[in-house]
This record gives structure tokens, sequence and C-alpha cells, in this order.
């Protein structure tokens, strides 16, 4: 035979909270949260908008307030790709028969220039020196100039 029951304590109620007293919680160290505050991710993509709203809205008052920046963003000749090559010698890009040249059209002006010789003249061109390709440009062969960008890499 299964014993009986115990009666209820009047001072008992079902209605009771589960949770635990706010003292019985601060001492319990299971129930703190070692890092502070968490915040979930609908926190942090809000705050990710935010910020993106904010540069976006930045960006054209610096490019009004100063010009500089527009014509930087604009032309990019800080850009220099690719990086760690030697425009003094065009033979390491694979350019065979090709010179290098420096013009001063104004004082404080420098432009580098690579001359190469046609494909008529690629045989007699190897091992030749600077004076002759500066002859070559005198030939009957047409010259095609190139001018192609702003960041000093020719």
């Amino acid at each position: 035979a299964a014993p009986a029951p115990a009666p209820l304590d009047k001072g008992c109620s079902l209605r009771h909270s589960l949770r635990l007293p706010a003292a019985a919680a601060a001492a319990d160290t299971g129930m703190k949260r070692p890092l502070g505050r968490r915040y979930g991710l609908w926190f942090r993509l809000r705050k990710l908008i935010i910020w993106l709203l904010g540069v976006y809205i930045a960006i054209p008052f610096l490019v009004k307030l100063c010009p500089a920046i527009q014509a930087k963003l604009v032309f990019l000749n800080f850009v220099r790709v690719p990086y760690f090559i030697d425009l003094k010698r065009p033979q390491d890009q694979g350019l065979n028969h090709t010179c290098n040249y420096y013009l001063q059209p104004e004082e404080d002006v420098t432009i580098g220039v690579w001359h190469t010789v046609p494909a008529a003249l690629w045989k007699t061109a190897r091992g030749k020196d600077q004076l002759w390709f500066e002859d070559a440009l005198g030939s009957s062969h047409p010259v095609i100039l190139y001018l192609h960008g702003n960041a000093g890499t020719r």
C-alpha cells in the first residue's frame, strides 16, 4: 500500500514564483554574465547600418569642403599598380627591344617614355645602345604615341 500524501500546509501556495530572490541571484555566480551585457544580432546590425549611413552622408560633405579630395578620387593618381616594378628597365616587364627615355617639357615636369622599335627592326636592335634607339626614331617607320594614365606607371 502506498503511503498517503501529506496534507498541504496552509502557507503553501501553488502560485508562488519559481525565480530566485534578488539577493540569492546576486550571490549565485552561475547567474552572472562574465563579459557584461551581450548585444544581439539586431543591435549589431543596427549599429553597422547607422555607421554606414554616417559615412555615406559624410563623404559628399568632405568632397564639397575639400576640392583636392575630389581630384584625388576622380583621377586616383596615388594608386600605383603593379607595385615594386622598376620602370627604368622595360626588359623586366617583357618589353624587349625597348629603351627608356625621360622628356622634360617644362622646368619641373619630367615624363618617362618607353620607345619600342617596330617589328621589322627587332633583330637589328639586339644589344644596341640608346643612341641607336634615338636614330631609329628618325627612320621612315611611323611613330605611335600612346598616352594612358596619370599614376606614374607609364
